[in-house]
């Protein structure tokens, strides 16, 4: 996986690789459970997810890592694809493309570093189906 050039001492490149790595390796089925998690009808969840995107946004541009978050977000949109792909479903196909959004949000709020933290742990909740994030540390992200 490709590091973003930043201190990695404060940043999460390590973070946004791992779950690259973890995003990739989930099974059609576990994509299915992360589109559905996603499906919320709430539009509490559609507001919450709506600010999180824009916190994320501000933290990307005051810590001035667009260009990582923006890799960061296509690794993972990519990685959905590649999961995808191995699983056997068509692309394009609507609750892939869901899912791949979604993982770009994460991955960007990884990208931008521990001042997202806490608004890509309201993000991932969406990812528990699949992913057990314990901490945002290298090593978090595990398929389940």
């Amino acid at each position: 996986m490709d590091e973003y050039p930043a201190d990695a001492s404060e940043t999460g490149p390590s973070e946004t690789g791992q779950f690259c790595v973890a995003v990739r390796g989930l099974s059609g089925a576990d994509l299915e459970k992360v589109a559905l998690a996603l499906d919320s009808d709430a539009l509490c969840d559609e507001v919450d997810w709506w600010r999180a995107t824009i916190a994320i946004d501000r933290v990307v541009r005051h810590g001035r890592r667009t260009r990582q978050a923006a890799r960061a977000a296509q690794d993972a949109q990519r990685a959905v694809e590649d999961a995808a792909i191995r699983a056997g479903i068509g692309l394009p196909d609507r609750d892939v493309t869901r899912v791949a959004r979604a993982a770009a949000d994460v991955a960007r709020g990884l990208a931008a570093g521990p001042p997202a933290r806490p608004v890509v742990r309201l993000l991932l909740e969406y990812w528990t189906p699949v992913l057990t994030p314990a901490v945002l540390t290298p090593g978090a992200f595990t398929p389940v």
